[in-house]
């Protein structure tokens, strides 16, 4: 019972510190708070403790490995979507094709246009509040704003294959800026939390004095 009270309260915890970082990164921006945040957690440890931090900040720098993995990821999954897309609409074009797979086909445009709309207004408004990116939080407006004229435009003249692709296209536009302004803070972040350690370790040895000499 006191195990789960443990954990209870270290979820509570967790929940109150992440809503008053967002609180007070919408009042400033969420690069400054991540900074007040980060030096209050690096404080107290010592320069063995932080030197390994920096040494593994530095490699996670030098490695290509996540860079790597986020390409890979980017391309699997806007190649997915488009794949999935292309395949259903192929087969809705032929002659006599099944029930089955013109409704799936249009679930899949309904599902790929509500996440669509959904993504780029929570991007939209996630950029812009936690001042992430001011290019970014224009990108996903206007994703946004474009997505919601095609629907006006779908809702009100007949169906065509040509509509969903340009749906398809900005399914892709959104995932790549959605990623690049995930990795983008990630690595802004990294950065920010490497020259705090530096000037933790720098000014800790500035302030070590060797005792005067008596002649």
């Amino acid at each position: 019972m006191k195990l789960n009270n443990y954990y209870i309260s270290r979820i509570r915890n967790s929940i109150t510190k992440l809503l008053t970082f967002i609180w007070y990164s919408m009042r400033t921006d969420i690069y400054t708070q991540y900074r007040f945040y980060i030096k209050e957690e690096l404080i107290n440890k010592s320069n063995s403790e932080l030197r390994i931090i920096h040494q593994l900040l530095v490699s996670d720098f030098e490695s290509r490995y996540m860079f790597i993995w986020g390409t890979i990821s980017l391309g699997a999954i806007l190649t997915l979507i488009v794949s999935i897309g292309s395949n259903l609409a192929i087969e809705v074009l032929k002659a006599g094709a099944n029930e089955i797979i013109v409704s799936a086909y249009s679930q899949f445009m309904i599902v790929t246009i509500k996440v669509l709309l959904f993504c780029s207004a929570v991007g939209f408004i996630l950029t812009m509040l936690l001042s992430i990116s001011k290019f970014k939080s224009i990108g996903f407006y206007g994703i946004f704003f474009v997505g919601v004229i095609g629907v006006t435009y779908w809702s009100h003249y007949e169906h065509s294959i040509i509509m969903d692709l340009f749906f398809l296209i900005l399914s892709c536009i959104c995932t790549g800026i959605m990623f690049a302004a995930v990795f983008d803070t990630i690595k802004k972040c990294a950065v920010i939390k490497k020259l705090i350690i530096e000037d933790l370790i720098s000014s800790r040895q500035k302030s070590i004095r060797l005792p005067k000499t008596i002649n």
